[in-house]
């Protein structure tokens, strides 16, 4: 897929394309499509990413990837970006280095930055959550 993605002679810009990944969204789930049309919608959650985080986050780091031509891609990267999409739900998360580094660049104008949820480890998250709760003790 994401070498099929990168082989496309002119792709369309990602912003533009989001439209057509909601509307393959909405059909694949059933929903109808909203009576101002797709593309509506689509700038919409586009211009805003705290409306639709995850579907968001997905994408866009998903389109960091196949804008990194260096990136041969990895086969845990749909495990991970399964990952991503939970990011915008919880405090604190494991990502490996690599998909750290494409949510803090995707992130990174974002009012929210979640790349400050990433953590490399579990024992990285617990030391976080102890230091959490010892403040809340106080």
């Amino acid at each position: 897929m994401l070498t099929d993605d990168r082989r496309v002679a002119a792709p369309i810009s990602v912003r533009r394309f989001f439209g057509v990944k909601l509307l393959r969204d909405l059909r694949l789930y059933r929903i109808p499509e909203p009576p101002a049309g797709v593309d509506a919608l689509a700038e919409w959650i586009y211009q805003t990413p705290s409306r639709c985080p995850a579907l968001r986050l997905d994408y866009d780091v998903y389109h960091q990837i196949r804008g990194n031509i260096g990136d041969r891609g990895q086969l845990q990267d749909f495990e991970n970006l399964a990952n991503v999409k939970c990011l915008p739900y919880v405090d604190l998360a494991t990502l490996d280095h690599r998909m750290g580094e494409y949510v803090r660049q995707v992130t990174r104008e974002w009012p929210d930055s979640l790349g400050q949820r990433i953590r490399r480890n579990l024992d990285h998250v617990l030391e976080d959550l102890s230091t959490m709760s010892n403040r809340k003790d106080r």
